[in-house]
């Protein structure tokens, strides 16, 4: 398959490209936790006076995701480009082509999708033209068979999705989207109007004209195939809904899991960069070419006077020596590992700390896990075992 990874970040290839369309959910944050290099992404489109457009299969406006996102510390200039299937579907409804009345299936949190149309929402399911459905109800958030035994009588009614994700990862945790519901219903016979990612409505707001287009998500069967139909480029990124499929567990492919899907991509990264600033290594198997150079080790949270002499003296030896500087460090720290009431205890994030590095002149970074594992080998092993090995 043609595609390549962007191993120098986007900033190789935005010139090339009018619009930039990122999801939000799995590339900007992860539910509890904004994507630094992801926000390093909209800082320089901005700089750079590139469009762009942060697109969500979210069933609400895009107020009410500015205010969740303002609870990450998203800055809220970004926010007047967000773009979500809730403002998609919100001119649907305004047009009434779906009929009047409408039973709404989804927690209360999404009230406002329909505020508008607060006094068209009925609690007799018997007396609604169609569904209107944004997620699942809170006390049946987990049962998909309740949904199936609601709604196999009334297949005769439309459904109308405001999000097609099937899944998403809040954290760690796995949560149904009004997309499986959709599934159920349209397995049940009945018909569903979807608006959101891969369904054209959404990209026709965004953008106008023959601009190029560079498509950018981690979902497979929404933000890359919405790029696929709409023939934008994309750029896929690895480490988001699909990331349990690159397991070592599974050792699937990129290729193997394009062709499972029908799809093609243009770019991909495991995280959403501008660029490239470090080569990383997540344990000691590091590349023959990065062997047998300067190694300085340390927890490195900032870097303190004390840090920097240590960079100083390294690049020395470096340039007299035409070695390589590389940085072991640990996550997470230590101090966490041993005390685990200090969930966060770091003055700088990773991301931040990788940017010092790169600035204060390495070349590669070793982010070793801390684990009951480790912390038991002595320091003669750790040197024989790991550092002269």
């Amino acid at each position: 398959m043609n595609y390549k990874a962007l191993n120098n970040g986007l900033k190789s290839v935005y010139k090339e490209y009018d619009v930039f369309l990122i999801d939000l959910w799995g590339v900007v944050h992860n539910g509890i936790n904004l994507n630094q290099s992801a926000m390093e992404v909209l800082k320089n489109l901005n700089l750079n006076n590139k469009e762009f457009f942060l697109v969500s299969n979210a069933p609400r406006p895009r107020k009410s995701v500015g205010k969740f996102l303002e609870t990450l510390k998203m800055n809220k200039e970004y926010f007047k480009h967000i773009y979500t299937s809730g403002d998609a579907a919100l001119d649907g409804l305004r047009s009434k082509k779906f009929g009047n009345k409408f039973f709404h299936i989804g927690p209360p949190r999404d009230f406002d999708l329909f505020l508008d149309f607060k006094n068209d929402k009925v609690k007799n399911i018997e007396e609604a033209d169609f569904f209107l459905c944004t997620g699942l109800f809170d006390d049946h958030e987990n049962n998909l068979n309740f949904y199936e035994n609601l709604l196999k009588k009334y297949i005769n009614k439309k459904l109308v999705c405001t999000n097609p994700d099937l899944i998403v990862h809040r954290g760690k945790k796995e949560e149904y989207c009004a997309g499986s519901i959709a599934k159920i219903f349209e397995n049940l016979g009945g018909k569903v109007i979807y608006y959101g990612k891969p369904y054209p409505e959404i990209y026709k707001n965004c953008v106008k004209d023959n601009k190029k287009v560079l498509a950018i998500g981690d979902n497979l069967n929404t933000d890359i195939k919405g790029a696929n139909l709409m023939n934008y480029d994309s750029l896929f990124i690895l480490d988001g809904i699909h990331k349990d499929q690159f397991s070592s567990e599974n050792n699937l492919k990129l290729d193997e899991i394009l062709k499972k899907f029908n799809l093609n991509i243009n770019y991909y990264q495991n995280q959403l960069k501008w660029w490239i600033m470090l080569k990383e290594y997540k344990n000691f198997n590091i590349s023959r070419t990065d062997k047998n150079n300067i190694i300085l080790i340390g927890n490195f949270d900032g870097l303190h006077v004390g840090h920097q002499q240590l960079f100083k003296l390294a690049k020395i030896y470096s340039n007299k020596f035409k070695l390589k500087i590389g940085v072991l460090t640990f996550d997470p720290l230590p101090i966490m590992f041993f005390n685990k009431r200090l969930s966060n205890y770091r003055i700088i994030n990773n991301y931040q700390k990788k940017i010092l590095f790169y600035k204060a002149g390495a070349d590669f970074i070793i982010t070793k896990k801390f684990d009951k594992k480790f912390s038991k080998i002595s320091s003669s092993q750790f040197i024989e075992k790991i550092i002269v090995k």
